[in-house]
């Protein structure tokens, strides 16, 4: 939470603590577009104050009018492409592009992601993979919100032709401000497997992910995400996927990535590992 910022804080009579921007008054009521759920007309008499002591009729006299309609939505984006190539007693290439787009109004926040890999050795066929996600968070309170996700992917590397999944979560978001974020999820999640030896999987997951990220001297961001599911039918079937990085600033929204990544499956497909593992560096754009 931004609490050094008073100014952009207001205190209602049930106790909730609104970070955001006052965007009009009236003798009845105040819009205010909160960081987290976005635009919210609030009656006068259920605000207790601005934290700063300021009356709302001072902060409407630095309200921009036009700035109600400007804020009926917001969006965020991040593009990262990331390759290697290298010869010799080696031949490998490596590709990867990572799109992310995020809507948020009112209390609905939009995410919507893409990946994409293809990773060749020594002159072989390239093994190629992709993961599309949707995801749709309703924030029932200012910190609380409910998901609802559904995913398609598939691995050559692991032997997986298709996957399938949809699931529902409890989330919280710690914060979320310009220095950092932190937010965790705890649901179920169907997925369904369709593997390359023609076999096929369907099984009821528990799901947890968690989302990390810290800015360092206002330039360096490091971060950590992990999601972790195991079977509802069989304990002992588990996966777990985690990235580790830093973003390190190059120009205005562009950054140097550089990512760990981790995939450990205890019970892979036939002929598989259970641990994937993966170093990358690459060119990562912020809007």
């Amino acid at each position: 939470m931004r609490e050094s910022n008073h100014a952009n804080q207001i205190r209602l009579k049930n106790g909730d603590l609104l970070n955001g921007k006052l965007i009009d008054v009236t003798e009845s009521k105040i819009v205010w577009r909160s960081d987290t759920f976005g635009l919210l007309s609030i009656p006068i008499d259920d605000v207790v104050k601005t934290l700063d002591g300021r009356s709302f009729q001072k902060l409407a006299s630095a309200v921009d009018t036009d700035s109600f309609e400007k804020s009926l939505a917001s969006y965020e984006g991040n593009v990262s492409i990331s390759g290697s190539a290298s010869s010799g007693n080696q031949e490998r290439k490596n590709w990867d592009f990572d799109v992310t787009l995020e809507r948020t109004k009112d209390q609905l926040r939009q995410i919507g992601t893409f990946e994409y890999e293809s990773h060749s050795l020594d002159g072989r066929q390239a093994e190629n993979s992709f993961n599309v996600i949707y995801m749709a968070d309703w924030f029932i309170e200012e910190h609380w919100f409910w998901r609802n996700e559904v995913s398609v992917s598939a691995d050559e590397n692991r032997s997986l032709d298709q996957v399938f999944s949809v699931g529902s979560a409890l989330g919280r978001q710690f914060w979320d401000d310009g220095s950092g974020a932190l937010s965790t999820e705890l649901g179920v999640l169907w997925v369904a497997e369709n593997q390359t030896n023609d076999i096929k999987n369907e099984q009821m997951t528990l799901n947890w992910s968690l989302d990390y990220s810290k800015m360092f001297w206002n330039e360096i961001t490091f971060y950590h995400q992990h999601d972790l599911w195991i079977s509802m039918q069989d304990i002992n079937d588990n996966q777990a996927e985690i990235d580790i990085g830093i973003k390190i600033p190059l120009i205005r929204d562009l950054f140097t990535e550089i990512k760990f990544e981790w995939i450990f499956d205890n019970k892979p497909v036939l002929g598989s590992d259970k641990l994937d593992s993966k170093y990358s560096i690459g060119i990562n754009y912020v809007w």
